[in-house]
């Protein structure tokens, strides 16, 4: 499912952009529509288990874009295309990482 060097990107490259946008997209509605449920702290925590869960999903297709991606030649607009979805998934395990750092420090976990 690699693209050869001088080619134009193979179906897989653009079947796996194309689920992961879809599925990106859709954990963000997700969030949004989710009504929160439960009473006090954790009201709520219903829609965050829903967006994560899809984040997870996403984070999968993003690692076959960039394997699909494997072989365009360097520099182009694809290239860096074929990065961007490893690259927020990257900064959404950042960020959770860092979260949770955060609150282990603070006393709050």
């Amino acid at each position: 499912m690699s693209v050869k060097h001088g080619t134009r990107p193979a179906w897989g490259f653009w079947l796996a952009l194309a689920l992961w946008a879809g599925v990106f997209s859709y954990s963000l509605w997700v969030y949004q529509t989710t009504p929160p449920l439960g009473d006090g702290f954790t009201r709520g925590l219903n829609r965050v288990s829903g967006f994560l869960g899809w984040q997870v999903l996403a984070a999968l297709l993003a690692f076959a874009v960039f394997r699909a991606g494997r072989g365009l030649p360097a520099g182009t607009a694809l290239a860096r295309i074929r990065l961007f979805p490893m690259a927020l998934a990257l900064l959404m395990v950042a960020g959770l990482v860092t979260l949770t750092l955060w609150s282990q420090l603070r006393g709050m976990g």
